[in-house]
């Protein structure tokens, strides 16, 4: 059986196109419209299926069939997949390589997360140049790259109308590609063998030094992801990822060559790194509470023990102190914005500034509030009666782990169970304290600490943003980050941050 891909362009094209023959499949020939050096190194994905797509007039989903993987999902394809499309294409296999095993690919050691497109957006990036000679890389869609590594010039968006569905997403980013080149370039989905010669791929000084600084991020990641215990979410935008906070990480550990700022713009400030180191006594502590529950699930119901507990504690009087001037400056509050509650969802609404209180609405100062005391005090407080219920409950059914671990002690007139346990109800509130003898206190203490400074000065850095006319949401601030390291030379606090 013999399957044809037609031929789309005269004669004139074929100075440039070539048809080939390839065996695809056990009983077919597939003719495709190619050329040797037809691929550009450091292309996107979807700028060569757009232009595969077009040479043959065929559909994305035939063009996914004929290569055998789906475009979106091609970032660790294998060697011997990279390999076939070389023969099939008769590529050079370091251009496919530099294609589907992207140059730019790192664990920041902070988190597990790649400096890649955290999700897609709606935008496109792309530089009108490159656009011009028919190319569009995928450092282009790099969210905190601002200029084209290539030409050095600013990058521009294109809006893309994205789908629901992932197959509806490539094939209309696919389409954009394709329009975004017909209105630049005149000859694509050809090119001539001299028109990215500027742009010097092998040779590129700033590819190069992104590339080395990459490498070097990646070798100090890696360092600083031995023995990385996470000690929760980070306290960043609830709506998108931060790329200024990732970014910031990445410059604490190796910092950026002066030729590449430019290409990074504003996203991100070099942070510092300050360390805490702890005795012996408090890894061993570790060690043996770690048969019970996680650091990191220690370290919730520390928080969330000593904001029920009538016993003083460093972190719980910054809250209150804090939340004390934002009441009071609630009081005379003259915002222009109001979070509207909205059935089962709540959206920022304008609002006469001089006519507080708004029915339905809080005041940024009173939603800051409610913030730092569903993180850091008593979430029930904020909450329905159903689920302050069911957040009390949770409380109570986790304090058995830490009273069978020795962390806590109960009050004399908690109310317990003829097992030992605290009763969910009635129950006399505080019910329980925390054990400040055990070794593992002083740091979850500190980082508790560390915490709310850094949520303390986000808060004020948005309400001043507020004041200063700025809209409540959209807003990208990042004031740091903690967490903590286990290694043969005891447990060390990390605080990175402005």
């Amino acid at each position: 059986m013999r399957k044809s891909l037609p031929n789309a362009y005269s004669d004139s094209y074929k100075s440039k196109t070539r048809i080939r023959s390839v065996r695809h499949g056990q009983n077919y020939i597939t003719t495709l419209n190619w050329w040797p050096g037809a691929l550009r190194p450091y292309e996107s994905i979807y700028s060569f299926a757009a232009r595969f797509c077009r040479l043959n007039e065929i559909s994305i989903k035939r063009f996914e069939s004929f290569f055998g993987f789906r475009v979106g999902e091609e970032d660790h394809l294998e060697d011997m997949k990279i390999q076939h499309i070389s023969v099939t294409l008769n590529e050079d296999a370091r251009t496919v390589r530099s294609i589907f095993h992207t140059l730019i690919g790192v664990h920041d050691g902070l988190g597990n997360h790649r400096l890649q497109s955290l999700y897609r957006q709606y935008n496109f990036r792309y530089c009108s140049q490159c656009a011009q000679l028919g190319y569009h890389s995928y450092l282009h869609d790099l969210p905190w790259l601002e200029r084209c590594p290539f030409h050095l010039h600013k990058l521009e968006h294109r809006f893309c109308r994205r789908g629901i569905s992932s197959s509806s997403i490539v094939t209309s980013t696919v389409d954009t590609v394709t329009d975004l080149m017909l209105s630049h370039c005149r000859s694509w989905p050809r090119w001539g063998e001299g028109d990215l010669i500027a742009a010097k791929f092998p040779d590129n000084p700033h590819l190069r030094l992104l590339s080395d600084w990459i490498v070097n991020v990646n070798a100090a990641a890696q360092q600083q992801m031995t023995g990385y215990l996470s000690l929760g979410h980070e306290w960043t935008e609830p709506e998108e990822r931060s790329y200024k906070h990732f970014m910031s990480r990445l410059r604490s550990l190796e910092a950026v060559p002066t030729p590449l700022e430019h290409l990074f713009g504003s996203n991100g400030s070099t942070w510092n790194l300050v360390t805490f180191r702890y005795s012996e006594s408090v890894k061993d502590e570790l060690t043996r509470t770690s048969q019970y529950a996680s650091l990191r699930t220690l370290f919730r119901l520390y928080k969330s023990v000593c904001a029920h507990s009538d016993q003083p504690c460093a972190f719980v009087t910054r809250l209150r102190t804090v939340q004390a001037e934002l009441q009071e400056a609630c009081a005379r509050c003259r915002c222009g914005w109001g979070l509207q509650e909205a059935g089962w969802s709540s959206h920022w609404v304008k609002v006469n500034p001089l006519d507080w209180p708004h029915w339905g609405c809080k005041c940024p100062y009173e939603f800051a509030s409610e913030e730092l005391e569903r993180g850091w005090g008593c979430p029930e407080r904020t909450q329905s009666t159903r689920q302050a219920w069911r957040t009390e409950f949770h409380f109570i059914d986790e304090t058995g782990l830490l009273s069978d671990a020795g962390l806590i002690g109960y009050t004399p007139n908690a109310v317990l169970l003829p097992n030992g346990r605290l009763a969910v109800a009635p129950q006399v509130w505080p019910c329980c304290n925390w054990n400040e003898e055990s070794p593992l206190t002083r740091l979850l203490s500190d980082a508790a600490e560390c915490e709310i400074n850094m949520a303390v000065r986000r808060i004020y850095t948005w309400l001043e943003a507020i004041d200063g006319g700025a809209p409540p949401y959209g807003q990208d601030i990042t004031t740091g980050c903690v967490g903590v390291r286990n290694t043969a030379a005891g447990l060390t606090l990390l605080q990175w941050g402005p």
